[in-house]
């Protein structure tokens, strides 16, 4: 879970990126980040990114707090990056390891189709605001772990 830290900017039709720290990305070293290209939306926007207290779904294994990207009712014809810090205790990461996206932090997540992992962080790209996760589905094995 996060600490529940959060940053606002103004983002308008010339584009521009949101970044949040917090306690992910100060024990990753990579930020959240969104990155919105010029045109993808039509007037300013006041977008908050927090790094919720949420727990994460209890059927996926987490690598990051969940995180929510507001107002929850901004959509874009335009892919908006997306970039997700992990950690993970074992040191592993498996094949599965992706972002979930969900319209709020309750769920339910679906996997970003082209979440991929990049150095040690997670990219994808999304088309609205909501809340994202990483993390990988529970095997049958990890299903009985809390």
């Amino acid at each position: 879970m996060g600490i529940g830290e959060s940053v606002t900017q103004r983002v308008g039709a010339a584009g521009g990126s949101v970044q949040l720290t917090a306690q992910q990305g100060a024990s990753s070293g990579v930020d959240f980040r969104i990155e919105v290209p010029p045109t993808a939306l039509e007037a300013d926007v006041e977008v908050q990114i927090t790094e919720t207290t949420n727990p994460p779904p209890a059927d996926f294994v987490d690598y990051s707090p969940i995180y929510l990207v507001e107002p929850g009712d901004v959509s874009s014809e335009f892919q908006i990056d997306l970039t997700v810090p992990f950690g993970g205790n074992d040191g592993k990461i498996p094949a599965t390891l992706a972002i979930y996206a969900a319209a709020d932090p309750a769920g339910p997540f679906e996997r970003v189709l082209d979440s991929y992992i990049n150095a040690g962080f997670l990219q994808g790209s999304i088309t609205h605001f909501g809340a994202f996760f990483a993390g990988s589905p529970r095997t049958a094995a990890e299903a009985a772990c809390p």
